[in-house]
């Protein structure tokens, strides 16, 4: 009786282990009314929020690159904890205000994060 219900367990726990997803990471521009931006104005302040996303507490921090055509300003992180059935999810959103310095095509990204070995990512998004 004590083996068939370690055996049970064991099984459970690796048909739960084999359940949690991966990280993803998800970039959003909007301005300051909340609309998605499509086109950024010189010296306009815009925010870029950053969510990285998992059923883990223990997520990575996203890295923004090639935002060398910026002004970036760290805005705030906050958590996201919900419990649906039994299932937890987790989200850490990140903000980033930016504002461009200069007038051209530019594009904003990509943001990566890694997890496992393995580098996501999210963008680049392209901006006029």
């Amino acid at each position: 009786m004590v083996e068939k219900i370690g055996k049970r367990t064991i099984l459970f726990l690796f048909f739960v282990k084999s359940l949690s997803a991966d990280p993803e990471v998800t970039m959003h521009l909007t301005d300051r009314n909340g609309a998605t931006l499509v086109c950024a104005q010189v010296n306009v302040p815009f925010l870029a929020q950053v969510t990285v996303a998992g059923d883990s507490r223990d997520l990575p921090e996203p890295h923004p690159t090639e935002l060398k055509k910026f002004s970036s300003q760290a805005a705030g992180v906050s958590q996201r904890i919900t419990n649906n059935n039994g299932v937890v999810s987790v989200a850490h959103e990140y903000q980033f205000i930016l504002r461009a310095e200069q007038e051209g095509d530019f594009s904003v990204g990509p943001v990566t994060i890694q997890y496992n070995g393995e580098t996501k990512r999210a963008g680049p998004i392209a901006l006029k």
